[in-house]
């Protein structure tokens, strides 16, 4: 008995190392298609690797994955899948906000020596009226993971050193109103690839929702997330 138990747990082992590793692979294609396929809009419909699916149209609506940071509650993304959109997720390069108000990368010297405090904002469900906000199910729970993408940029060039690497992840809940929300994480960065310039990639998936009226699928009207380095 004792032995099938220690077999069973060296199985259970290999396939959370094959899920990782898995994981891992996809997040580096995602960001290598991000710099190298998608032109001026990788958060349009060329990044294809940026969200798990796509809802075409329902009815007079379309929940296209660029809506998700186009500035107008009014559009919505929402997955393609027949399961509630559980399982369904997207992707954000989180970016620096510097002092100023732009956005930049973030380099190895100052996030290792600080650390990276991130700030996460959504609007939950379709927010273009408070009807169509219920017609469709809303995230009810969450999982938010934050990736180190190490890259070497040349001149015409960008490599991804490795694998990324998991940082953080942290389930999170959302309440169920048409009002913005707001989520606070901290990261530091790995060590390893000081040589190297560092992207974080936050991976949003859908764990469970509030559902809707009319539909069963799941909509984010906006997602924002912005990183600074920590004091």
């Amino acid at each position: 008995m004792k032995k099938i138990f220690i077999l069973m747990a060296m199985i259970f082992q290999m396939l959370c190392a094959f899920c990782e590793d898995n994981e891992n692979l996809y997040i580096k294609k995602a960001v290598n298609q991000y710099y190298n396929e998608t032109g001026n809009n990788p958060y349009g419909t060329n990044w294809l690797y940026g969200r798990s699916s796509e809802l075409k149209n329902v009815d007079a609506y379309s929940f296209m994955f660029e809506y998700l940071s186009d500035g107008d509650k009014n559009t919505a993304w929402c997955g393609a899948s027949k399961n509630s959109g559980i399982n369904e997720f997207v992707l954000f390069n989180v970016r620096e906000l510097d002092e100023f108000g732009f956005y930049s990368g973030f380099n190895y010297d100052s996030a290792i020596r600080k650390g990276i405090d991130i700030k996460f904002l959504i609007y939950n469900g379709l927010c273009s009226s408070e009807k169509d906000f219920h017609k469709f199910n809303r995230v009810k729970k969450a999982l938010v993971q934050f990736y180190e993408v190490a890259k070497i940029v040349g001149q015409n060039s960008m490599i991804i050193d490795g694998l990324p690497i998991l940082l953080s992840q942290a389930t999170i809940e959302l309440d169920d109103f048409i009002l913005e929300q707001s989520f606070d994480f901290h990261i530091d960065l790995d060590k390893k690839k000081i040589t190297s310039t560092p992207d974080v990639i936050m991976k949003f998936t859908i764990l469970d929702v509030y559902p809707g009226t009319d539909y069963d699928d799941t909509c984010i009207s906006e997602i924002k997330v912005y990183g600074e380095y920590a004091e």
